[in-house]
């Protein structure tokens, strides 16, 4: 056993870039660490990575790729419909900061502006 574990093995994802050459030991805690880890999507079959720390692969790079390698009407209409979305998460998150602002101001001019009750001096 002990053969095995001085056992110098390169990263399973080594022909996605990894120079990594570790014993056979410490190389599972490696991979499950290693930013080269790649899989492909189940929609379009690009590349990707589930990493903590790896660029997400976006439903919109998903369609665009598809569109690209087929450009049907159907892969058309899906990326006019992501488009769409997005624009409108990006319009809500606009409005919900508007309406967080004017919340705060009105929260702020009710302390200021209105008139606490007094209390009566018998």
């Amino acid at each position: 056993m002990d053969a095995l574990t001085a056992l110098q093995v390169r990263c399973a994802y080594a022909p996605n870039g990894c120079e990594v050459i570790s014993s056979y030991g410490d190389l599972e805690q490696h991979e499950i660490q290693c930013e080269f880890e790649n899989i492909p999507c189940q929609l379009c079959r690009l590349p990707t990575s589930n990493r903590k720390n790896a660029k997400k692969h976006t439903l919109q790079e998903c369609f665009q790729y598809m569109q690209n390698k087929n450009p049907s009407q159907i892969q058309q209409q899906f990326m006019t419909l992501l488009n769409t979305i997005h624009d409108a998460q990006t319009d809500i998150s606009r409005i919900q900061s508007n309406i967080d602002r004017a919340i705060t101001r009105i929260d702020e001019l009710d302390s200021t502006c209105v008139k606490k009750p007094t209390t009566a001096h018998t």
